[in-house]
């Protein structure tokens, strides 16, 4: 399992403020994490506040406050991204692996899909992962190629989950991938379905 690092007691406050633009940029609308904890707004305003303090008493304690919400949105990102190298890392956060897990995340199995009660929406599943903390639901338009590109879904702690359709009528291919403590694992099989 990768672990989120910061090195947060190394940096400058100018590079703290790098460092929280580069995660709010990156986390803003990204899909693996779509409940950032704390909010990201409040992230945006700390970094604000910091950039604008000249006393070095309100330097301190805006330094300490970012601080602690950096630190906080880590472990939301950890514990979301299920130790995930690259989910991590799309959060704009740096990867301590040191600790790698030695258990690699096995192919999902059996996955399925099928039309949703919902209008535009495809239902997916696959077999529990033995291990897994989430699993990751991707599609791409047909026809598939070598060169298709495959964009996230969703991302559910539960092997069941939905991807909402881009045009209705349209033939897509689905795929998953199960994420545990060694990171993610290989994709399944991709399958195909007409999104009505």
């Amino acid at each position: 399992m990768a672990n989120v690092t910061l090195n947060l007691r190394n940096l400058s406050i100018s590079e703290k403020i790098g460092l929280a633009r580069r995660i709010f940029s990156a986390m803003d609308g990204n899909a693996l994490f779509p409940s950032p904890e704390p909010p990201l707004v409040l992230l945006a305003r700390l970094t604000q506040d910091l950039e604008a303090q000249n006393d070095a008493l309100s330097l301190a304690k805006n330094e300490a406050l970012l601080g602690d919400t950096l630190s906080r949105l880590a472990t939301y990102v950890q514990r979301v991204s299920g130790g995930s190298e690259s989910a991590i890392t799309a959060a704009g956060m740096g990867v301590d692996s040191s600790h790698a897990h030695n258990c690699v995340m096995s192919k999902p199995e059996n996955f399925s899909v099928t039309q949703s009660a919902t209008p535009g929406e495809i239902g997916l599943r696959c077999d529990p992962v033995p291990g897994a903390k989430t699993y990751v639901f991707q599609s791409t338009p047909d026809p598939l190629t070598n060169d298709s590109v495959w964009h996230i879904g969703s991302v559910s702690t539960g092997h069941i989950g939905t991807i909402s359709c881009v045009a209705a009528g349209h033939r897509y291919w689905f795929r998953v991938s199960a994420v545990g403590q060694s990171g993610q694992g290989p994709w399944s099989d991709p399958v195909s379905e007409i999104c009505h």
